[in-house]
């Protein structure tokens, strides 16, 4: 940076660089109380925006100095101004203007305030951070959200016959669970649990196709997790015996691309019946207002996120214990969404 480099974030403008590296050593300080909570940035994508103009997108991780410990995820982007230093070594940054996904307010009350469900699970579930979506318009009849990047536990499984419409938990199955919870150990959860489901053809002996059903789980893993100096073990699920009517199951840990979803909240419990039927709704509004669905034998692919389940890592980054919060119909959180061409 230039020493008369102009900073501007939601938080803080600056005129100088001095003052900018000292209010960054600020904030520093004040999330680097406990070693297990130290701030994480992961860079999650760079482009150029027009001649001497970049942009950078990425999420930070902190943990807010509470009593509960709350996990705070920002996404956010930067565009800065560059022009080459007058040694001709290279270029300067000028000026940074940075946005968020959400208002500093925003962040505040929605992830660092005390959440009902952590506070009914507080004695066996620690509290979860939360996988920032971007907002990028809202229509009456659903809001168009951009999913970040990012590395999460994928697991899976291609599923046929009576599968294709039952009902079924987005909670992880059995065998993404790789590692085990002590209580010496420290861990931690995120939320939401997110499962994707796709429509596909499955090849049976003989050569054979059948229609068939990916259903996909997403487990976002902890910001924690995402440095390059995190050795991620190797993981073992996949093992169990499969159910009936699934013909193949997986699981690993993957960097997920970023994706444009049109999502609709659900009130009441998320039955197939529910999910399905806000899909299609979605995607004949979707297509009047011109976006274009991404589609698989015809049909769209189909995101739920439940945010009354926390999933929990252990010490290891293995996926070790579930939460599932009761709660009355009208206090649960579901979103449905439908993957947008980008």
């Amino acid at each position: 940076m230039s020493e008369d480099a102009a900073v501007d974030t939601p938080l803080w403008s600056c005129k100088r660089r001095s003052e900018f590296e000292q209010s960054l050593l600020e904030s520093s300080r004040f999330f680097s109380e406990d070693e297990d909570g130290l701030p994480t940035l992961s860079v999650l994508s760079q482009r150029r925006v027009r001649k001497g103009v970049a942009a950078v997108q990425w999420q930070l991780g902190v943990e807010w100095p509470t009593m509960w410990s709350a996990r705070v995820n920002i996404l956010g982007e930067t565009e800065v101004q560059l022009r080459p230093s007058r040694d001709g070594t290279g270029l300067l940054v000028v000026e940074a203007k940075e946005t968020w996904h959400q208002t500093p307010s925003e962040v505040f009350w929605d992830q660092v305030t005390p959440r009902w469900r952590d506070l009914m699970s507080i004695y066996n579930a620690p509290t979860a951070e939360h996988m920032p979506l971007r907002t990028l318009e809202k229509r009456r009849e659903y809001r168009v959200a951009v999913m970040p990047a990012g590395l999460a536990v994928q697991a899976e499984w291609l599923e046929v016959g009576d599968l294709l419409l039952q009902e079924q938990a987005p909670m992880p199955p059995s065998f993404c669970f790789t590692g085990q919870v002590k209580r010496v150990e420290w861990y931690s959860t995120v939320s939401p649990a997110i499962v994707e489901r796709t429509l596909t053809q499955a090849t049976l002996p003989g050569g054979l196709q059948q229609t068939a059903q990916r259903r996909r789980w997403i487990i976002p893993v902890p910001m924690r997790y995402t440095t390059d100096d995190i050795t991620l073990p190797d993981p073992d699920g996949g093992t169990d015996e499969m159910p009936d009517c699934v013909v193949e199951q997986s699981v690993q840990y993957v960097r997920r691309p970023s994706q444009r979803l049109a999502m609709r909240r659900l009130r009441g419990p998320p039955s197939n019946k529910k999910v399905l039927q806000a899909a299609q709704e979605m995607v004949v509004a979707a297509e009047r207002d011109g976006l274009k669905v991404v589609k698989q034998q015809g049909k769209p692919v189909i995101v739920q996120f439940c945010y009354d389940i926390k999933v929990g890592f252990n010490a290891k980054a293995m996926i070790s214990m579930g939460v599932w919060q009761s709660v009355p119909s009208w206090l649960q959180h579901n979103e449905v969404g439908i993957v947008l061409e980008d």
